[in-house]
């Protein structure tokens, strides 16, 4: 195979933005109409070159000499990013339509598209074009799960546990939903608005100072009465947006509410967490729990469903646990 050219074709002022472009998210031949860029660490910073240009699709070749070098994230422009994030809802498409694609790779492209485009959503929570995209990969998520049961453990093996905002977006919607299944939803509009409040249920720390999100170590009390306000944020920031029904903007405003009471930010108790909080909140809480923090190891998966029934059985709902146990578990 000829190798394709990557020296710099093109040399970018400062000021340029760039957003990440998962390899796994560009497929060949379906019209790759923006241009994409390689990038390349240099002292001080990245340094981006162009790839490949929007005159010419992404092909079979090119794609495959991609993944033998090691190339996992290529980089677009802000102003390509509509373009992308309509080719990306076009790709998922047609490789989760195909039943020849094997369940890794529907997995693979699934995760990958639906991270990156919640770190975007993130950046630019008032996009009416990213939160739609991202929209869709819920209902994808949905219909894959509905359709494939063993989806989910093969989701949840793509799973990054460094933990960021945007990766524990996708985790833990994706738990959540497989969760819903096991608790007696069924697909559909009812499920898939879940879904949104799975998936958005922090994007009110978008609105908290960078700081504060990122501290590595525990928050002070003042810091602690700020974080606690991103359910409020972020139910305001979804609110009348378009597809975020009722049913939604509650998870998001009440993911961490506690049977016990102990939760927030409206301290409900018993039967007035329904059952979509209760599932986020065990969802939330796992991933969590399993995820790397700067300040605290990640416990396995085992250590943390320990954990969470022998010790969180008056705060979280117990069918909950178990419901989560069932799924991720000794498979049988």
């Amino acid at each position: 195979m000829q190798i394709p050219d990557i020296r710099p074709l093109v040399s970018l002022n400062e000021g340029v933005r760039f957003h990440p472009a998962p390899v796994a998210t560009l497929r060949a031949d379906l019209g790759a109409d923006f241009d994409l860029y390689l990038g390349v660490k240099v002292l001080g910073g990245r340094k981006y070159v162009l790839y490949k240009s929007r005159e010419y699709d992404l092909t079979k070749e090119r794609r495959r000499y991609l993944i033998d070098q090691g190339f996992t994230t290529l980089y677009i422009t802000e102003e390509d990013l509509d373009q992308y994030l309509g080719y990306v809802d076009r790709a998922v498409s047609r490789v989760l339509a195909s039943e020849a694609t094997p369940r890794s790779e529907k997995s693979e492209i699934l995760y990958q598209t639906t991270t990156s485009l919640m770190r975007h959503l993130f950046e630019r929570p008032d996009s009416p074009v990213i939160l739609h995209t991202n929209q869709k990969m819920v209902t994808h998520t949905v219909n894959c799960l509905a359709s494939d049961p063993r989806m989910l453990r093969s989701l949840v093996s793509m799973f990054v546990f460094d933990y960021s905002l945007y990766h524990h977006s996708v985790n833990v919607a994706t738990i959540s939903v497989g969760l819903a299944f096991k608790m007696g939803y069924a697909a559909g509009s009812e499920l898939s608005q879940l879904g949104y409040g799975f998936l958005f249920h922090d994007i009110g720390k978008s609105c908290l100072p960078t700081g504060l999100v990122r501290k590595p170590g525990a928050l002070t009390p003042v810091e602690m009465v700020e974080m606690q306000s991103h359910p409020h944020h972020g139910s305001l920031l979804m609110q009348n947006r378009e597809n975020m029904e009722p049913a939604a903007l509650d998870v998001i405003l009440h993911h961490h509410e506690k049977i016990s009471g102990r939760g927030y930010p409206h301290n409900l108790s018993g039967s007035e967490v329904t059952m979509p909080m209760r599932i986020s909140a065990v969802a939330d809480i796992f991933d969590a729990l399993t995820s790397h923090r700067s300040y605290k190891p990640a416990l396995t998966g085992f250590e943390a469903l320990k954990l969470m029934q022998e010790q969180m059985k008056y705060e979280l709902d117990p069918d909950c646990i178990m419901g989560l146990i069932t799924l991720l578990g000794p498979s049988r």
